[in-house]
């Protein structure tokens, strides 16, 4: 795995796109949540799976793993963003 998401490929699900602008603050508050989801991970039992709509099952060290590529993929998505 090389730790690299493509842009464009995927489609969020209907659930989490937003319905209207997002300011940055809000971005910034859910930031925070995915980073205390992420830290609170680390609590788990080592064996616990957990199911990816796309990928199924992953272990407890790929699911903390694809979090945080996927946090530094939307990272990267809204710094192109606000540079514009």
């Amino acid at each position: 795995n090389t730790g690299y998401m493509p842009r464009g490929k995927g489609r969020a699900p209907k659930q989490v796109v937003p319905d209207g602008d997002v300011t940055k603050e809000q971005l910034l508050l859910k930031l925070e949540k995915v980073k205390a989801s992420i830290n609170g991970l680390k609590s788990i039992k080592k064996d616990k799976t957990f199911k990816h709509p796309l990928f199924g099952w992953l272990n407890l060290k790929d699911t903390i793993k694809f979090m945080g590529i996927h946090t530094h993929h939307h990272i990267k998505i809204i710094r192109d963003i606000s540079k514009q």
